[in-house]
């Protein structure tokens, strides 16, 4: 099932591509595995700085199907090279390998964006993480409008 959108309450509702590349369409995301998300920093991913624990994230599925999530976690990470990574809150060093899986997992849903910092458009990664909402009731909307 492809998801044909992501909502944040008061922040953001972003259409979603299904491409091999992350999007430079503006207010795009590019759905990156089953429920991972991608957008470039000066576009969409600019956005993810502003999300925070607690917040409500909605998808909304092709077929109408509609899931809920909370975001529960915001990482930073410095790309020390493309493969090794620093976690910039605890210190922490990562392989690229150990940060994927510590960041994508089912059942929750990951938005990715690079960190820019003096002019180092790639200087590290960002990843906000949403955990499916325990009270989530599913929901169905008309897609075909």
């Amino acid at each position: 099932m492809k998801i044909l959108m992501v909502i944040v309450l008061g922040m953001f509702s972003f259409p979603v591509v299904h491409a091999p590349y992350i999007s430079r369409t503006p207010n795009t995301l590019t759905q990156y595995t089953s429920t991972g998300f991608m957008a470039h920093t000066y576009l969409g991913g600019s956005k993810f700085y502003l999300m925070y624990p607690g917040q409500t994230v909605t998808l909304i599925y092709t077929d109408g199907h509609v899931e809920r999530f909370k975001v529960t976690q915001v990482y930073q990470y410095q790309a020390l090279t493309v493969k090794d990574f620093r976690d910039l809150d605890t210190g922490e060093y990562l392989d690229q390998y150990t940060l994927f899986h510590k960041v994508y997992k089912p059942d929750q849903v990951t938005f990715q964006t690079c960190i820019s910092k003096d002019g180092q458009l790639d200087y590290g990664r960002l990843f906000v993480i949403a955990e499916r909402r325990l009270d989530d009731l599913s929901i169905s909307v008309d897609t075909s409008r």
